[in-house]
């Protein structure tokens, strides 16, 4: 200490005790000689920074030792950086006790505006994501709709464009965007499910999972695409829309079944691994995410159009029966769904 710090407390070098400095309303250049004899008396690093070249060469019996340094060096000044103390968190035997920990020193720490520091360390680098995972989860979700609508809205634009020259572009426009909503709708009741089961499944809300949780995304608009885009270009003379589904359906069900077979066999591999990490956060979620976009986008969806009996919806070919214009086609639809009734 400073022999002045040492007059105002009555204290002397000669005393045989040590005194701890307090160090508010000190001077950087009197924090600095401080700092610097701390460090080279004690052997103290506190990861402060140095300026280079500035340390002793360390010698032995008079002989300078070979990359060895006195820790004398000139720090730099006002000190910019350390990284001290260390702490060491004990008890943390689940994951909401890590959780807690790190909100709690960082309240201490990190979100105090006077003290200036932040907490580091294996349970903060590892755990941090905790902290966040709703947020993140809630803006991918939210991205991936919004996503999955302009691309779909545009796709049906696209496919719709060969459609009836009777129909002019308004009302492609209107059917394409009409059928994005839907699909981003198809898209939001994938979400839901899939992250409520996986939850009843035991896969914790991690990056890991939120990765499979958004990719049902993927799934939801590759199955309801199709299905809203058959919908929309069926031919005009179906006017019904109960019988517009099972024109598309027909055609569609099979494909959309066997897309789902083929992708689940290779989820399914997983379940086999001697990894509890990826069985839980890669197998679990994703078989969810499988079974429930199948679900909503094979049954419930064209349950759901089947209720839209709406003229917005119909911009399929006027006087044709499908975009071959095979009118044998559309006479067998009609004598199948003729044979339905009856059997009814």
């Amino acid at each position: 200490m400073f022999k002045e710090d040492l007059d105002a407390i009555g204290a002397s070098n000669t005393d045989g005790k040590s005194y701890c400095p307090v160090f508010d309303g000190w001077s950087e250049d009197k924090l600095k000689f401080c700092v610097q004899k701390w460090r080279e008396y004690t052997g103290g690093g506190g990861g402060i920074l140095v300026e280079e070249g500035t340390a002793t060469p360390f010698s032995e019996d008079g002989v300078e030792v070979p990359g060895e340094f006195i820790k004398d060096d000139e720090i730099i000044s006002p000190i910019p950086l350390s990284s001290s103390p260390t702490m060491y968190a004990t008890k943390l035997t689940s994951h909401q006790v890590t959780v807690n920990m790190i909100k709690e020193t960082r309240t201490i720490c990190d979100n105090d505006k006077e003290l200036h520091c932040f907490m580091t360390g294996i349970p903060f680098d590892f755990w941090e994501q905790y902290l966040t995972v709703d947020s993140v989860l809630l803006k991918l979700s939210i991205a991936s709709v919004v996503t999955g609508f302009v691309i779909s809205a545009v796709f049906l634009f696209w496919m719709l464009n060969p459609a009836d020259p009777n129909f002019g572009t308004m009302d492609k426009i209107i059917a394409s965007v009409s059928g994005g909503l839907l699909i981003a709708l198809t898209i939001i009741l994938c979400l839901v499910p899939v992250i409520g089961v996986s939850l009843i499944a035991e896969v914790s809300l991690t990056a890991f999972s939120n990765m499979a949780f958004v990719l049902s995304a993927g799934f939801a608009t590759e199955y309801s695409v199709h299905v809203v885009q058959r919908f929309l270009s069926a031919p005009s003379y179906i006017k019904s829309p109960t019988e517009r589904v099972q024109y598309t359906m027909e055609f569609l069900f099979q494909p959309l079944t066997l897309s789902f077979l083929s992708s689940s066999a290779g989820i399914v591999c997983l379940s086999f691994t001697d990894f509890d990490f990826n069985e839980r956060f890669f197998f679990r979620p994703l078989m969810v995410v499988m079974v429930v976009t199948y679900f909503i986008g094979a049954f419930f969806l064209p349950i759901l159009l089947t209720k839209l009996d709406f003229e917005f919806l119909k911009v399929g070919h006027k006087g044709e029966a499908d975009a071959d214009n095979d009118e044998d086609d559309l006479d067998k639809f009609y004598n199948e769904v003729a044979a339905v009734e009856r059997s009814k």
